[in-house]
């Protein structure tokens, strides 16, 4: 005897349940009478195959101390006294600067590490000035690196719009 669909749907209704142990009903519709009825309920797999669930901060095995290194090469720290989701990680030489100071930094103020090296976070080597300042000592360092000639073929490329990364590299030449 052959059933309609919408019959079988009717009789399939609430006897199947979640296999994770959430002990919800599976919601039957049309397509579980070609495909199968599923396990879980949409999502409750996670429960299940994930062994990584919970286990945050330091219960993972990945968790480097929530430290790490970004794409410019600055050392980026977890701050656990900033609740804020902006600030949470925040760039470590700033963290150093504030902690000399003693106050947070102002809009206007920036941290310039003197010998170059990023990750190197010593106070000793750290710089407040202003963001002004920090243009200017880049650009000198910039002038010295590439000689007068060079720098201005540079500088009328930039004011032209062209991006300084590949203008820096032809200047080179």
């Amino acid at each position: 005897m052959r059933v309609s669909l919408k019959e079988w749907i009717v009789a399939q209704q609430g006897r199947h349940f979640c296999a994770c142990g959430c002990g919800g009903v599976i919601r039957i519709i049309a397509e579980h009478h070609t495909r199968g009825v599923p396990r879980f309920i949409n999502g409750h797999v996670t429960r299940v195959h994930n062994p990584m669930r919970g286990r945050r901060l330091d219960r993972n095995p990945n968790y480097t101390g929530g430290r790490f290194i970004d794409r410019q090469g600055y050392v980026v720290v977890l701050n656990p006294q900033r609740t804020n989701h902006r600030d949470r990680y925040t760039y470590e030489h700033r963290l150093v600067m504030e902690e000399y100071l003693g106050r947070r930094l102002a809009d206007g103020e920036q941290v310039h590490h003197r010998n170059g090296q990023r990750s190197d976070n010593r106070i000793e080597n750290l710089q407040l000035i202003t963001a002004s300042e920090h243009t200017r000592l880049h650009q000198d360092e910039l002038r010295r690196s590439l000689g007068e000639a060079a720098y201005r073929r540079v500088k009328r490329r930039v004011a032209r719009g062209l991006p300084y990364r590949e203008v820096a590299p032809c200047s080179a030449s």
